[in-house]
């Protein structure tokens, strides 16, 4: 018992020198704090805004269309246009349906979104809206407006390759969960209220 009790491996400097979460936390909070002015001021300033909707570095998307799909493989998309948005949404009912703190969406014209592969099935989360996601593993996939809808949100984490579309704002940052924080400089709206496309 005393060799394997011996065995066992000790605390090295290694571990001291890691990363200390209460530091991680602290330093968040402070940087937040840091530059929440220049958020809760600037953010609703819609003069000063030329277009928070417009992703940045469109010419990736040029002759390039974007692929994903569920979990599973049995729903799979193809989106065939440049992204008008996207997103971070904080909203309770995108935390509720993902289960996850914040969900990064895109959103492109709905022609221009195409399914090749599966049947998503769709479940009405409100008056509002419709929510698409694979009947067999569950992954959301989409969310589109109930009546007449011209545009689609696509999940950016159903993405094959989620890198090449980046956030550009966060939305319902009013539904915030305190714990969660990004650490970036992005426009913030306590609610969906915010600049529209520039045309």
């Amino acid at each position: 018992m005393r060799n394997m009790e011996q065995a066992r491996p000790k605390a090295d400097q290694a571990d001291k020198d890691q990363v200390n979460c209460d530091d991680v936390i602290e330093n968040a909070r402070y940087k937040k704090d840091q530059y929440a002015c220049d958020q809760r001021d600037q953010r609703l300033n819609h003069d000063n805004v030329k277009c928070h909707r417009q992703i940045p570095e469109r010419r990736q998307f040029v002759g390039e269309d974007l692929t994903g799909g569920c979990l599973c493989g049995e729903v799979r998309y193809r989106i065939t246009a440049v992204p008008v948005e996207a997103q971070y949404c904080h909203c309770r009912m995108c935390q509720r349906a993902h289960g996850a703190p914040v969900i990064a969406w895109l959103t492109v014209p709905l022609d221009a979104f195409v399914v090749t592969a599966g049947n998503p099935v769709a479940y009405r989360s409100s008056a509002k809206a419709f929510r698409h996601f694979c009947g067999s593993c569950g992954t959301p996939l989409t969310w589109r407006e109930t009546d007449n809808p011209r545009l689609v949100d696509v999940s950016i984490g159903s993405l094959d390759n989620p890198e090449a579309v980046a956030p550009t704002m966060h939305v319902w940052t009013d539904s915030r969960i305190a714990w969660f924080e990004t650490a970036d400089h992005l426009p913030r709206y306590p609610t969906n209220d915010r600049p529209k496309t520039v045309s």
